[in-house]
């Protein structure tokens, strides 16, 4: 999928670049102009919060999208960064107002395809998601900046499937589960 350009000056910081994230959302926290967002993350960022429930459950909240060069430098960021390509989103989730932990975001996200996962540090709850165009990266960014994780957030953080199918807010259309 394509990487799009947009500039905040033309659109608008309200711009809706996918039915429920705003241009904003991704702008680089430096205030710069332009801004860069791969469909693809949009499209999986749009999965993982339907997957949570969606409208009135579910939020997404991105805490850092695309970055400048800059930007990325000023704060620490990796070289070579995914956000400064466009594909990348930092995220904390929320079902019901209430913060899921990052190790359950990571697991679910794996699951969902995400190719870049990363618990980032600090709090618990804030993960690197990434589109990145090839390979996989599966990081606890807590011990370093290393593909550190083993490829498996299941083994790594001892999470079950069923704890990720708990996660999951089913829908109206969907039928109910079979007891």
């Amino acid at each position: 999928m394509a990487i799009k350009t947009y500039y905040v000056s033309k659109l608008g910081r309200d711009h809706k670049v996918s039915p429920h994230f705003k241009l904003r959302e991704f702008q680089s926290r430096d205030g710069a102009d332009k801004v860069l967002i791969s469909e693809e993350i949009l499209a999986k960022l749009e999965e993982l919060r339907a997957y949570l429930g969606g409208d009135g459950v579910a939020t997404v909240g991105i805490n850092s999208g695309f970055r400048t060069e800059a930007y990325n430098r000023s704060i620490g960021g990796a070289s070579g960064s995914r956000h400064t390509k466009g594909d990348a989103a930092d995220v904390v989730c929320k079902q019901n107002g209430k913060r899921i932990s990052g190790k359950l975001i990571c697991a679910l996200c794996q699951t969902l395809g995400f190719k870049g996962v990363a618990l980032n540090k600090g709090t618990g709850y804030s993960v690197h998601l990434d589109m990145r165009p090839s390979g996989t990266y599966r990081g606890d960014e807590r011990n370093g900046y290393g593909n550190n994780v083993g490829g498996d957030f299941y083994e790594y953080f001892g999470i079950t499937k069923a704890q990720i199918e708990a996660l999951k807010v089913r829908q109206e259309s969907e039928e109910p589960p079979k007891k």
